[in-house]
């Protein structure tokens, strides 16, 4: 997950558009409040930063996933790649199905399309998005298909410095 510098505002860039300097974290909730408690941001970019907050970049994060997800899944569904089902009609992939019974009633709930994914790819992409919203959402304990996500623990601590063993 990237993160960019509006003037000091840290926000959140899903779609990698803001210039300059950025930093990247891993798409957890844990690293994100890692990042927040360590004073991450304000290394990473360098200088000093407004006072961030875990919950509201969290929120800024779903919601940016939800609308990119939503994007996505309206283009396909231009493009042919993607069909319209109507109210009982089975939504694909899977996690797009219980994302949107977790997100019923809500304003990124109304974002997202009733659609069935036909191409793999974008069915991958397309679940891979609505897990991150799901995480992001619901603190890490969402729930996809079907299953409870256990939230993962943050892989890479920032400040951490990765021995030698590990490096690629």
């Amino acid at each position: 997950m990237r993160f960019a510098l509006d003037g000091d505002r840290v926000v959140v860039d899903v779609r990698r558009r803001y210039r300059g300097r950025g930093v990247n974290l891993g798409p957890s909730r844990a690293c994100l409040e890692l990042a927040v408690r360590k004073n991450a941001f304000a290394r990473g970019f360098r200088r000093q930063v407004a006072r961030v907050d875990a919950d509201v970049l969290a929120a800024q994060v779903a919601e940016a996933c939800a609308e990119h997800l939503a994007a996505l899944l309206e283009g396909a569904r231009r493009g042919g790649d993607a069909v319209p089902v109507d109210s009982d009609g089975e939504v694909w992939p899977p996690e797009l199905q219980s994302l949107r019974r977790e997100l019923e009633g809500t304003p990124l709930g109304r974002l997202l399309p009733r659609v069935q994914v036909r191409s793999a790819g974008l069915s991958s992409r397309a679940g891979a998005l609505a897990r991150r919203v799901s995480e992001f959402t619901f603190r890490g304990r969402g729930v996809i298909a079907g299953r409870p996500q256990s939230p993962e623990p943050c892989q890479n601590e920032p400040g951490r410095r990765r021995p030698r063993s590990e490096k690629a």
